[in-house]
């Protein structure tokens, strides 16, 4: 795809990740990773072993947060590490391949967690955290263009993994499951054109500032129809009346 060479420039690696943070201070409590080579076409050649880590945070998780990820106060207490230990272990994944990375998320809010968490956490390395929230690409505004609901909002992942006949592997809001199923995602929209086709028909047929002649263009093109250029000045014609 013609959009993805400006995205992903001459970078080599994608780090498809995903994070669950507290619910007030939007620490990282949990991340989950899977470093990806590609290839001078973008599809994915190898992938790494994952990073997955539970992380401390400096407040409270929330009983909310613990409701949707199943993350307690003690699984906190039991298996996570300080941010700046995880920062460290993530960097190790990275490797040398750090500079050449492109880390790619499912919405916005995955980069700025980063930059909170060492907002929160003064012996952490805030340069790391800006790093890597300068190079995150939001996956899901990239897909929006092409699939969206009628009412023009994005679908969650586990929507969009449906939509291109994806089996979500593991649980939602798992962050490793979660990294896995963006992986997934990106993979298939890469390689099946038709399903990613069709949904762009459908996202242009409801967009809201479609011109109505061209609104009915699309839909009788949807339903098989042949319109030639009279059909449609007789469709512009009859716009105007």
């Amino acid at each position: 795809m013609k959009d993805l060479k400006n995205i992903i420039k001459d970078r080599r690696f994608l780090v498809f990740y995903d994070l669950e943070g507290t619910q007030a201070s939007h620490e990282i409590i949990e991340i989950g990773a899977y470093k990806c080579k590609i290839d001078d076409d973008f599809h994915v050649r190898k992938i790494y072993k994952p990073f997955k880590a539970y992380v401390r945070p400096k407040h409270r998780i929330g009983h909310f947060v613990t409701k949707l990820t199943g993350i307690s106060e003690k699984t906190i207490q039991d298996k996570a590490i300080s941010f700046r230990e995880m920062q460290n272990q993530f960097i190790k994944y990275l490797g040398k391949d750090k500079e050449r990375c492109l880390f790619v998320s499912y919405g916005s809010q995955d980069g700025e967690m980063f930059i909170a968490s060492a907002e929160n956490n003064m012996d952490a390395s805030m340069e790391f955290s800006r790093f890597v929230a300068k190079r995150t690409w939001d996956f899901c505004a990239f897909l929006k263009r092409y699939l969206q609901n009628p009412d023009g909002n994005p679908f969650s992942l586990e929507r969009a993994c449906e939509k291109f006949g994806i089996h979500f592997a593991g649980q939602a809001h798992d962050a490793l499951a979660d990294a896995y199923n963006l992986m997934d995602l990106y993979r298939r929209m890469l390689e099946d054109k038709e399903t990613l086709g069709k949904a762009y028909q459908e996202t242009l047929y409801n967009a809201n500032k479609v011109p109505a002649p061209v609104r009915e263009v699309l839909r009788r093109l949807s339903e098989g129809e042949t319109i030639s250029p009279e059909d449609f000045s007789a469709i512009i014609q009859r716009s105007l009346k």
